[in-house]
């Protein structure tokens, strides 16, 4: 019965790779400490009578980092919000001042939720609600930031160039097949992808960028 306990918790704790687990754990640590500092009625008192002779939040964060234990949560979860969430996450700061990227700001988001499922907890749903809300926000304040010249922000992905689009198609055509019409009515598609359209437009606009070089 023991293996079979083992197995569960590895296979419970292998649906986040490695390398994210640390990343999450860093972050987790640096949540951990400013809350502890900030907003210690959310922290267990356990946790707060260990974290005495510790006055810094680098100091906390270590700690934080090396501690975590699935029996002992460090935190009063439903008290948690994600307001508070919010709070920590404008805080944070590049070396230079600046704030950080979308991407940068996802990170943390996704190591809260890392945190809840590390304790076998849901994230209550009206923080889920909370910080969706947050970030849709947060996401058009970055690209209004950008776009004004306040910030080198990327946020999303950056665009597909035409050459790496036609590249993709050429190597997915063959298992990628969109019927002309709809299989009820047999009317036929209207405002759905193409892929010939898609190659010719490509092509086109290769043409075009490439005439230009020359003229």
């Amino acid at each position: 019965m023991e293996g079979v306990t083992e197995s569960l918790r590895v296979l419970r704790a292998n649906t986040v790779s490695l390398s994210s687990r640390r990343a999450y754990r860093c972050s987790t640590a640096n949540f951990l400490a400013w809350v502890s500092l900030n907003k210690p009625e959310l922290v267990t008192p356990t946790t707060l009578e260990q974290l005495q002779s510790l006055e810094s939040t680098r100091e906390r964060a270590k700690w934080f980092k090396k501690n975590l234990n699935e029996d002992s949560p460090p935190l009063i979860f439903s008290l948690l919000t994600g307001t508070v969430f919010m709070e920590f996450l404008l805080s944070l700061k590049k070396k230079d001042g600046k704030k950080l990227s979308f991407s940068g700001y996802s990170c943390y988001r996704s190591a809260v939720f890392d945190l809840f499922r590390f304790y076998k907890l849901k994230m209550p749903t009206i923080m889920e609600e909370d910080l969706a809300v947050y970030f849709k926000g947060l996401k058009r304040t970055l690209a209004k930031d950008a776009d004004n010249g306040l910030i080198r922000a990327k946020v999303g992905k950056d665009p597909l160039k035409p050459d790496d689009a036609l590249d993709i198609f050429r190597r997915c055509e063959h298992v990628i097949t969109i019927p002309s019409v709809t299989a009820k009515g047999r009317s036929r598609r209207r405002g759905q992808i193409d892929w010939s359209t898609v190659e010719k437009r490509l092509r086109s606009h290769l043409k075009s960028r490439t005439r230009s070089l020359f003229e």
